[in-house]
């Protein structure tokens, strides 16, 4: 079963959404901010585990291994698509340009390995989405039946 990339992006950009609104809260309110970390890898396993989910709950054969990371791969472009319009909006209308192109190759470095990255987490949430809710499904369906 193929992923839904629109309900994928969706998850993806309302993870980073809501996760800038809480640091926004924390700094002001607690004077403390998020892990940097978590903004990398919380988005896309959220939005893989609800891949994940989804095609358990269609009652769809579980990912082998070469359908999860070819479905990981299809979710990581999703991603950087995302990433690169967001980029773009930064280098036109903000004064990072000239931070960013006085370091291209570290920049462009820390860019790879994040998206590696989330290949990896998208491809190993997506799996563990599905057992998740499989298992949760078979535990509902025995205490019913």
């Amino acid at each position: 079963m193929a992923v839904n990339l629109k309900r994928y992006g969706l998850v993806y950009l309302g993870t980073i959404v809501g996760l800038v609104g809480l640091s926004n809260a924390m700094v002001y309110f607690l004077d403390m901010s998020l892990p940097t970390g978590i903004s990398t890898i919380l988005p896309a396993w959220l939005a893989a585990m609800t891949e994940g989910q989804k095609a358990s709950d269609a009652k769809a054969p579980q990912y082998t291994g070469p359908q999860a990371w070819a479905q990981a791969r299809r979710m990581t472009v999703v991603v950087v698509v995302i990433n690169c319009i967001f980029g773009a909006i930064i280098f036109i209308y903000s004064d990072v340009a000239t931070l960013l192109a006085q370091a291209p190759v570290l920049i462009t470095a820390l860019l790879l390995i994040g998206f590696a990255v989330t290949f990896l987490v998208n491809r190993f949430a997506l799996t563990w989405g599905y057992k998740v809710q499989h298992r949760a499904i078979v535990r509902k369906e025995s205490r019913v039946g």
